[in-house]
């Protein structure tokens, strides 16, 4: 017989008897699974909850205590369990697994930022159609049993969506290298620049209609052309950048509309000619 190492009742036995029609046991063995809080906080005062060891595996039984109790909400309850708290637990040790070398902060971090990615994609416990497919899933499951093992309703119900919360942190990934590596660039460029003597007090940029960038400095302009095929070495802002990197004004002009002062090449100037650049308007 399994021992029972804590309860929340707090009902008479007259009252349970009648209530308890059905029960369900959620098993888990992993001890990073905070299942039983996570079910006292979702469920409180709604269901009757009991916690038992039964060998290795931690069983949660849960049986109805007020009348909305039933299998329906507590398969939306469990549900929201799942796209929540366990979903996290599920991204955080993706991450840890790929990335070892970095801080917790640094994963914990990445792991929020897979969890925002997932909400975008409508993987949340916010999301009704997510939380809903899951409880779907759950009373499948207790179509056929009342014992829910969790480990292999993950592996063995969810496989879909673990492929997409595996997806969400390859995701987040991506643009975290892509990051490091356009800050690593940055650096780069700036070390550059402080090596690089001044040929000139002012430079101007301005950004014709057609893509196009003309450089005005030391009374003379170039212009630096998109190219039709594709190129076999650099781009025109590639080019624009490495002579502005040996031309290192002391002030650099950008006349170009407010929607491009966004776009890669101003960003990248703005952040390697910091505090030395003036934007203004070209009314385009």
């Amino acid at each position: 017989m399994p021992s029972v190492i804590y309860a929340c009742r707090g009902n008479t036995s007259s009252t349970v008897k009648n209530e308890t029609m059905w029960e369900i046991r959620i098993l888990w063995q992993d001890a990073h699974i905070h299942l039983w809080q996570w079910l006292q906080t979702e469920f409180q005062n709604q269901f009757y909850l009991e916690c038992t060891r039964q060998e290795r595996w931690t069983c949660a039984i849960l049986s109805p205590r007020a009348s909305d109790a039933t299998l329906l909400t507590a398969a939306q309850g469990l549900g929201r369990i799942v796209a929540g708290p366990l979903q996290r637990l599920a991204l955080e040790r993706m991450v840890v697994r790929n990335t070892r070398e970095l801080t917790v902060e640094q994963q914990q971090t990445l792991t929020s930022l897979a969890m925002m990615r997932a909400a975008q994609k409508g993987l949340s416990a916010q999301d009704g159609a997510y939380v809903s497919s899951i409880r779907h899933r759950l009373l499948d499951c207790f179509a056929q049993t009342n014992t829910l093992h969790i480990e292999g309703f993950l592996v063995f119900r969810m496989q879909d969506y673990t492929r997409d919360w595996a997806e969400c942190v390859e995701e987040v990934f991506q643009k975290a290298i892509a990051k490091y590596e356009y800050d690593t660039y940055i650096t780069f460029l700036k070390d550059l620049i402080h090596q690089q003597p001044t040929r000139c007090d002012y430079a101007k940029i301005q950004r014709e209609p057609n893509g196009n960038y003309r450089l005005w400095a030391n009374e003379t302009v170039r212009i630096f052309r998109q190219r039709m095929e594709p190129p076999l070495v650099g781009t025109a802002e590639e080019d624009l950048i490495c002579a502005l990197l040996l031309l290192a004004p002391q002030t650099l002009e950008i006349e170009v509309s407010e929607s491009m002062r966004n776009s890669f090449v101003f960003q990248t100037l703005t952040k390697v000619f910091e505090g030395q650049i003036i934007f203004s308007k070209n009314g385009r």
